[in-house]
């Protein structure tokens, strides 16, 4: 079965914001999203979405240490 393209209504409202972050400037990681997102979220919140996003095929990432810019 195809998946139907991903689709800008297809985010929830955490991962428009998250995109919104990550579209402001190249190289965020997970604890520059979580910062800009006023640390109301956990760490592993923040990350869960980034890593949706990025199997949806929206966010492209590489290793940089031991973090995923």
């Amino acid at each position: 079965m195809k998946r139907p393209p991903v689709t800008t209504t297809s985010l929830g409202s955490l991962e428009e914001r998250v995109m919104a972050i990550v579209w402001e400037g190249p190289g965020v990681n997970v604890r520059d999203v979580a910062a800009r997102l006023g640390g109301k979220l956990a760490y592993t919140t923040v990350m869960t979405t980034l890593d949706r996003l990025h199997k949806k095929g929206l966010l492209a990432r590489a290793k940089h240490g031991h973090a995923f810019v």
